[in-house]
């Protein structure tokens, strides 16, 4: 999806100048936009994008009047990998925050659920009516209108059905217009058995608005008094029949009083009619939900985020999704339930949505909410791994931890788009190092605060640098050449006519490939650690591959490594050179590739053009090879051209072997011996085959001499074929027996 990929290059550029990013809120403006274009409703994709907005609290870009302060990246790491699941322990705000934010979304979806439903079924409420007028027109359609809930179930104060009206606007989070409706019946529910129900809900409601920060309960003494009186009368005063349909009491009171006073936790359902959605489900188990506790609390009244996700998964995917035709219901569960390792994976599971999952992953990653495995490399199969979670004997059980490997779920997503589009890849690739830290080859000042964490952390947080570089490495060795000077750099040493960085505002500045741009991120900071971490060991990869000779050469030439450059160039141009090793006095049937050759002598020449370069930054050994090797692709294209007399001239000013016409002097022979000696291995070893070739020639032209009755010019090959017979001789032992018989049988012929 180009879009999504446009969000991720915005959020790297902004990681890359330590700028925030609203991801969250650019994905859910993305999808929103889908759905206009559509012409449809929010679809379920576009609803989760919504919910995680809010639950992360952050800013919504396209509301030009929010003043939500943006969110940091890594914002929720610390908080988030020491999360205590144990109710017994202390917690931090996220948890809270995270219910407080998950609470709000429902009910806001709630609010405009309530006001759709009254604009639909155009109820009287007048013009400009408040939200208590629209909960009491909400109430009315129910009762009356779709007959779910009947007046005579419900208790009645001052002509209202109270319970019901406070219930409901309490579900769409209008606290202080409940307040409101309670206090307008106060003098009919002094006279009633709740004369105390106004205490209660006041002292809740405050408790609720000093979320997440406070503990959102009763005070203890109040608590105990509605406790005392929701167990006398209130807990059983609702029936329900055979079939669990509710009968009579008001099960209205017995929600809010349930909620307020956190009562009968063993019980935290409540009946069809009134929590009739997943969605009224998920914002009660929520609002039960607490996060501190008093040491001596019955273990009975603690019932915190990790127990109600313990119980969900109890429950099961197949129960809330209806066994897999809705998955993203489950995948809402997860994320309500603070479970993000879990909802990614599970969304990851469903083909259609891999690619949402991918994105969720990466916001939740970004901003610290997403545990991965120590190392990248983990064996598993699937994409979270659990890790064992000691239980506390007096508490009931708790979910593992899970980690999600994001490492392979980017480099799984990404390889589908690697080749279409290498620049989209990398930006994703980018991603992973979110979890790493510096290489110690790579510390510099600026990341010395890396060293402040333990030992093991950093060794772990290495490994995620190093999967990264190796698959930015991987991409590189996938593009196509002319992408080069774009991503990876340019062979030109001073840097003109090199292309504009993408990320750069001045064209002036100093031109560094897009790669390189974007290196702090996967922490490389200097040119000259991202040439030897990146370009260099790419350079390497591709060098282990006989094909890639001219990636190779490429690659090491960006990354400065000239005399790798010549190396490789030589043992390329030798090993085409070569005769088989089972037929060693074959004549050579190929020259080398014709576009290796030019490559070759293009750069050597350009090297050249450099004196710093080829003068000190080239051993002297390996400019003498290539020259040779360059020397005899020339030799071994004329001999191939029927042109005997030029190619053996060409032969001899590379004083390789003894062809000169001179009579055999044990001197020069000596002295051609000694040049053996200094030759380097890969040329040494073409020396037999080139021999072979060397007397054929002289046999070749001996025998246009002799038809054209040229004396003197048969002499002359008879000479150079019987100095090269004798020199032959004197270095019998490194050349095959069957190269000294063919020279042999050949000077018998002369």
């Amino acid at each position: 999806m180009k879009s999504a990929a446009k969000i991720i290059r915005n959020l790297n550029v902004c990681r890359l100048r330590s700028q925030d990013y609203a991801i969250c809120s650019a994905f859910k403006e993305l999808y929103r936009q889908l759905d206009r274009t559509s012409g449809s409703t929010a679809s379920p994709i576009s609803d989760s994008w919504d919910l995680l907005t809010i639950l992360l609290g952050e800013r919504d870009i396209s509301d030009k009047n929010s003043q939500k302060v943006s969110i940091k990246s890594f914002e929720f790491a610390a908080e988030y990998s020491n999360l205590q699941p144990d109710p017994s322990k202390p917690t931090s705000s996220l948890k809270k925050k995270l219910v407080k934010n998950g609470r709000s979304w429902l009910e806001r979806q709630f609010l405009e659920f309530m006001q759709l439903q009254v604009q639909q079924h155009r109820a009287a409420i007048g013009g400009l009516p408040s939200l208590i007028d629209i909960a009491r027109a909400y109430l009315q359609i129910r009762i009356s209108q779709i007959g779910v809930w009947r007046a005579q179930l419900l208790e009645i104060h001052g002509g209202v059905p109270l319970f019901a009206l406070v219930f409901v606007l309490v579900r769409a989070g209008c606290l202080k217009e409940a307040v409101r409706c309670v206090q307008a019946q106060a003098e009919s529910l002094a006279h009633s058995e709740d004369a105390r129900f106004q205490n209660y809900f006041e002292a809740w409601v405050t408790s609720q608005a000093q979320l997440p920060t406070g503990t959102g309960k009763l005070p203890d003494q109040l608590r105990g008094q509605l406790l005392q009186e929701y167990n006398t009368r209130v807990r059983h005063s609702v029936k329900l029949d055979s079939t669990g349909q509710w009968i009579s009491g008001d099960a209205f009171k017995l929600a809010l009083y349930k909620l307020i006073g956190r009562a009968d936790l063993t019980k935290k359902a409540l009946v069809a009619e009134i929590m009739s959605t997943t969605e009224d489900y998920w914002w009660f188990q929520l609002a039960l939900t607490c996060e501190e506790f008093a040491p001596n609390e019955p273990v009975a009244d603690r019932y915190n985020v990790s127990q109600m996700s313990h119980m969900l998964q109890r429950f099961g995917a197949d129960h809330f999704s209806s066994r897999g035709k809705t998955p993203i219901v489950w995948f809402k569960t997860l994320l309500l339930a603070g479970e993000f390792e879990r909802a990614v994976e599970y969304l990851w599971n469903f083909e259609q949505f891999q690619t949402d999952a991918v994105h969720f992953a990466i916001v939740l990653a970004y901003y610290g909410l997403l545990r991965v495995p120590e190392s990248p490399y983990v064996a598993e199969v699937g994409m979270t791994l659990l890790s064992f979670r000691q239980q506390p004997r007096q508490q009931q059980q708790l979910p593992d931890i899970s980690s999600l490997n994001f490492a392979r779920m980017i480099h799984q997503y990404s390889r589908s788009f690697v080749k279409t589009d290498p620049t989209e890849t990398l930006q994703y690739i980018y991603l992973v190092a979110m979890f790493g830290a510096p290489l110690p080859e790579n510390i510099s000042n600026d990341d010395a605060d890396y060293e402040i964490v333990s030992t093991t952390k950093v060794a772990a947080a290495r490994e995620y640098t190093r999967v990264t570089l190796t698959q930015i490495r991987e991409v590189i060795l996938l593009l196509p050449k002319e992408k080069y000077p774009i991503l990876v750099g340019t062979s030109q040493k001073d840097g003109s006519g090199a292309p504009s960085s993408p990320t750069k505002k001045h064209k002036a500045e100093t031109y560094r490939p897009e790669i390189e741009e974007f290196g702090p991120l996967f922490h490389i900071t200097t040119h000259k650690s991202y040439l030897n971490q990146v370009v260099r060991k790419a350079a390497e990869i591709a060098d282990k591959d006989t094909s890639r000779f001219q990636d190779s050469i490429m690659l090491f030439d960006i990354a400065e490594q000239y005399d790798m450059v010549v190396a490789v160039i030589n043992r390329q141009l030798a090993d085409q050179l070569s005769s088989s090793t089972s037929a060693p006095t074959a004549v050579l049937a190929q020259s080398p590739s014709p576009a290796d050759i030019a490559m070759a002598e293009q750069l050597i020449k350009y090297y050249q053009g450099f004196p710093t370069i080829w003068n000190s930054q080239i051993a002297t050994t390996r400019k003498q090879t290539v020259t040779t090797l360059l020397g005899l692709h020339r030799f071994i294209t004329m001999a191939q051209s029927a042109r005997p007399a030029a190619s053996l001239k060409l032969l001899e000013e590379l004083n390789l072997v003894p062809i000169s016409s001179d009579p055999v002097a044990p001197s020069r022979l000596e002295a051609h011996t000694a040049v053996l000696d200094a030759l380097d291995p890969t040329v040494a070893a073409l020396v037999p085959a080139i021999m072979v070739i060397a007397m054929r020639l002289l046999h070749e032209d001996w025998k246009v001499a002799k038809e054209k009755k040229d004396r003197e010019r048969e002499r002359m090959r008879r000479e150079a074929a019987r100095s090269l017979v004798v020199f032959a001789g004197l270095v019998m032992f490194r050349i095959p027996q069957d190269v000294y018989a063919v020279l042999n049988r050949f000077d018998v012929m002369m």
